[in-house]
């Protein structure tokens, strides 16, 4: 007798003590009013960098409420869902009561959330990524149309109006990522961003998660991502290389340290490259006597076509190959993963821009060394 009183209390203890430590360690709360959601159910998930993680479900109840609680040890990102195709997600940190409000029949449209502030920084975010979709989209119908006319000078209009466009989305990025670097919102950038040319925002991200939220899945998970992108990004110094030139003796791209140095990669048998080499030729005899240098890296595998293709297009700078094309040591150096491809590099050695072309080329050359 007694010992069966003995484990009834030991029953009810672990029960009171799990019920307690439960409602302990549920401090954050989802609640939520969906409009055409009567009996419908919800799941709810985390999303860590790589998988998604079932929380908890619920059914919304006949006046369209519902509501989850959870544990919430650091920010993270949730989904709440009806099927795969049907859902929002949201920003929870710990201890937040969050409220939301939309339509079940889409629920990651024009929703409303309260009460947390990473998902009103998350909603600012994505307006104005719909809002770019949509004009983008419009834009580029609008310019298929034109260019079936044969109308070139609308097309070359619409293309500009879409690159000021562009810009100005761009601008935007930078401006939500230099406001909030350490806002878990702002790896919903990282889409945007192109990791040549925008690795300095890669950065900043990594070091504000490691500042708002160190040893998070998210924040070290980000860091690995951004320490294995290119090491040749803009603003960063150009890794150096050192292959023979036409002459079979060895020529360094550091030697050309103190000029403003084009380093060019080509091929004598890509026709873009040749088509490109005229204004590349007019950019060089422009400003060579301003302390511009070209440094043509050649993919070709044939010593007489490199010669004949430098020849025949007058290219009079300085060049180098080690003849192995696209098994060339500087290809994965660079990454490079297309010809024409360049990397404009300032005095000092560092990357100030890449894929300079044309128009493109004149424009940040005239910006750098001025006339």
């Amino acid at each position: 007798m007694f010992k069966k009183v003995h484990y009834l209390y030991l029953i009810i203890f672990l029960i009171v003590s799990c019920s307690a430590q439960g409602k302990y360690n549920k401090d954050a709360t989802i609640t939520g009013t969906l409009s055409n959601a009567e009996n419908q159910n919800l799941v709810l998930e985390r999303l860590s960098s790589v998988s998604a993680t079932f929380i908890d479900s619920t059914r919304v109840n006949d006046k369209g409420l519902f509501s989850f609680d959870l544990k919430v040890e650091q920010p993270g990102f949730y989904r709440i869902s009806i099927d795969k195709r049907n859902f929002l997600n949201i920003i929870l940190d710990k201890a937040e009561k969050v409220h939301i409000k939309s339509n079940a029949e889409n629920l990651g449209k024009d929703y409303d959330v309260t009460g947390s502030k990473e998902t009103t920084r998350l909603l600012t975010l994505n307006k104005e990524l719909s809002r770019f979709y949509v004009w983008s989209d419009s834009l580029q119908r609008q310019a298929k149309t034109v260019q079936q006319s044969g109308d070139m000078n609308a097309f070359m209009a619409l293309q500009q109006q879409f690159q000021q466009g562009n810009m100005q989305h761009k601008n935007f990025i930078y401006q939500f990522i230099d406001e909030n670097p350490g806002s878990i919102a702002a790896l919903a950038t990282v889409q945007k961003l192109d990791p040549e040319q925008d690795i300095a925002y890669f950065k900043k991200i990594a070091n504000g998660l490691n500042q708002s939220m160190p040893g998070s899945d998210y924040a070290t998970s980000f860091n690995d991502q951004v320490s294995k992108m290119s090491v040749v990004g803009v603003g960063m110094e150009a890794p150096d290389i050192t292959l023979n030139d036409l002459n079979d003796k060895p020529l360094s791209l550091s030697s050309l340290r103190g000029k403003v140095v084009l380093l060019d990669f080509w091929a004598s048998w890509c026709r873009p490259c040749r088509a490109e080499n005229p204004n590349v030729v007019k950019m060089y005899n422009k400003y060579k006597d301003k302390g511009f240098e070209i440094l043509g890296v050649s993919l070709d595998t044939k010593k007489g076509a490199w010669q004949n293709a430098i020849q025949q297009d007058g290219l009079t700078w300085l060049h180098i190959s080690d003849l192995k094309g696209w098994k060339s040591s500087v290809v994965p150096q660079y990454k490079v993963q297309g010809i024409p491809y360049t990397v404009l590099i300032d005095k000092d050695g560092k990357i100030i821009a890449k894929k300079l072309r044309g128009a493109q080329l004149e424009r940040k050359l005239q910006e750098v060394l001025g006339g």
